[in-house]
């Protein structure tokens, strides 16, 4: 499945175990999400946080949680079976 509005950036932070997406200008919808993930008890979970501006809010608002929902599964499902989460010893190298 491939839902694409316009050019994103992703910016990786591998101290803090997360990622950003913010738009840029040329896409339908204004604004970012950070998915910071999180290990407990052997398995990863996310925690995603984000803003949006713009003329198309509402319909954001109606299918933006299906989208990252369907993204964010299969990043954890990837992370999960690849045991890639990186340890404090041991950050995760840049892909």
């Amino acid at each position: 499945m491939r839902i694409s509005g316009g050019r994103v950036i992703t910016e990786t932070d591998f101290v803090n175990s997360s990622l950003t997406n913010a738009v840029l200008e040329d896409h339908i919808f204004g604004g970012f999400i950070t998915q910071r993930f999180l290990e407990s008890d052997g398995q990863v979970w996310t925690q995603v946080t984000g803003s949006g501006f713009g003329n198309f809010a509402a319909i954001n608002e109606a299918v933006g949680p299906a989208i990252f929902t369907y993204m964010v599964r299969n990043q954890i499902h990837y992370i999960n079976t690849q045991r890639v989460m990186a340890t404090p010893e041991q950050p995760s190298p840049p892909p």
